[in-house]
């Protein structure tokens, strides 16, 4: 009998140390032995310090330790009370103390209810039949997996919220593997294509929604998508009927237990590129409409200076003959503009080197002397808007026109040079001739000759400033910002 003791102290003694919380119960459901891991885990208070009258110090039920959530519902608690329904773990427990005799081994994961906190638990629990002492007990390993769960609900609630935004995305979405297999899809995706999951489900999406000719641009999507590349791309794709439209793709990579595979975001641009085409059909029409006003108003420029040539034909003053050639050359500095405007692709900005260039031959044209004079010419391949230029051209014109006026009058030949660079947001036009040059006591404030005045004055107008250098010839530098915004030039 010394030796069954001695025995089944050892036995305990080996059960105290086993990582697992252990309870053995007999048939009767009374609480046999249980080590300290269960005393921590169900929160046993020690005998030593406990008075013995306190029933949790020596629990005699299993209940007694843990029951399930009704137990709030009752002082008493319901313990292993079939009249509660939560008790499935407890009414499985009572079922099996009584088949101790028979070999079997049950497990599962439950919740349970403990006097102390956190008052509820989630355990992983294992149970069996085995000799105990002089009879057989029901042998309970419980281990807590309370915190695994908390993560695995926090897990679903996300994996929720997640379907429940894939599938009411207002875009179509699409989920492929690596082999550009359809894994899933959104409602969105179901709508536009006509496609159920069910249909596309393990199909190629090449053989579904993209058309035979853009299939190799739809595999080189995917393959950027799979090296890790984020893609954006406009192109065409059709529906279930066969019917084309055209759509924006974004192709994400995602990556999952180490294998990537495609996110493709499809939205539905039909109405946007409808509108672009209507936007830039206007556009043209507009383009085209304000190309014919400046070529009408190029053909009035051409009559006016048809009817001051035929009215300069009648006349013998030499100075209303020169006026009417000035005006003349205003006329037609303009009329070279639009002339360019005409034969422009955009209406928006214009050449500046091949208006000028131009402009210059046009203007000494029409002077007699033009055979002997010489232009030297470096503009860049710059670009202006009209108005601002139309109104660089007139200052140029009356430059041009008052060094064939005075400065070569006793002479047949003669050089011009006009040089344009821009530096630091300012364009810079140095205009000079070899001719008389201009008087001593020349002020270009006090001028009489409108030209010069008309120079100043639109430099001011561009926000510009003007210098005059005297000496042999006659040189002006003019400055004005680069490029020119402002609304205070008019039209």
């Amino acid at each position: 009998m010394g030796k069954v003791t001695k025995f089944s102290l050892q036995v305990e003694q080996l059960l105290q140390n086993i990582p697992s919380a252990l309870v053995l119960i007999d048939e009767n459901e009374k609480i046999l032995f249980f080590n300290e891991k269960a005393r921590s885990l169900f929160h046993v208070p020690n005998a030593e310090l406990t008075p013995q009258n306190h029933p949790s110090s020596n629990p005699g039920r299993l209940g007694d330790l843990i029951a399930c959530r009704n137990r709030t519902l009752t002082p008493l608690g319901c313990g292993f009370s079939n009249l509660c329904p939560a008790c499935e773990f407890f009414r499985l427990i009572r079922t099996h103390c009584g088949k101790l005799n028979e070999p079997f081994q049950i497990s599962g994961i439950t919740q349970v209810f403990r006097d102390l906190p956190p008052s509820l638990i989630w355990f992983r629990y294992t149970a069996s039949s085995v000799p105990w002492k002089n009879s057989r007990a029901l042998a309970i390993a419980f281990e807590d997996v309370t915190f695994f769960k908390e993560k695995e609900e926090e897990l679903d609630i996300r994996r929720a919220h997640f379907e429940h935004l894939f599938q009411h995305a207002p875009v179509a979405i699409a989920i492929l593997d690596e082999e550009d297999r359809f894994l899933d899809c959104n409602l969105q995706f179901s709508e536009l294509f006509q496609y159920s999951l069910e249909e596309i489900q393990g199909k190629h999406i090449n053989d579904l929604i993209v058309p035979s000719e853009l299939k190799e641009e739809a595999s080189t999507i995917s393959k950027e998508v799979l090296s890790g590349t984020i893609v954006q791309k406009e192109s065409v794709r059709q529906r279930k009927d066969g019917t084309r439209f055209p759509v924006s793709i974004l192709g994400a990579p995602i990556t999952i237990h180490g294998r990537r595979y495609v996110y493709g975001i499809y939205q539905d641009i039909t109405v946007r590129k409808e509108m672009e085409r209507k936007i830039l059909a206007l556009l043209k029409e507009k383009e085209l409409i304000l190309k014919e006003v400046h070529h009408r108003i190029k053909n009035n420029m051409a009559l006016i200076i048809s009817l001051l040539n035929l009215e300069r034909s009648y006349l013998q003053d030499p100075e209303a003959i020169k006026a009417l050639e000035t005006a003349e050359g205003r006329i037609r500095s303009m009329e070279v503009l639009y002339d360019k405007l005409y034969r422009s692709e955009t209406i928006q900005s214009v050449s500046m080197k091949e208006y000028l260039e131009a402009l210059v031959k046009e203007i000494v044209s029409l002077f007699p002397k033009r055979g002997g004079i010489q232009t030297i010419l470096t503009i860049p391949p710059l670009t202006m808007d009209p108005k601002t230029l139309s109104t660089v051209g007139l200052m140029i014109n009356e430059l041009i026109t008052n060094s064939m006026k005075y400065a070569f009058a006793d002479r047949e030949s003669g050089s011009i040079t006009l040089e344009l660079v821009t530096v630091g947001g300012i364009l810079r036009i140095r205009y000079e001739d070899d001719g008389i040059g201009l008087p001593e006591d020349f002020d270009l404030e006090q001028s009489e000759r409108f030209g010069l005045q008309l120079v100043t004055l639109l430099t001011e107008q561009l926000g510009g400033t003007i210098h005059i250098e005297k000496g042999k010839g006659a040189r002006f530098v003019l400055q004005i910002p680069y490029p020119f915004h402002s609304s205070t030039l008019g039209s």
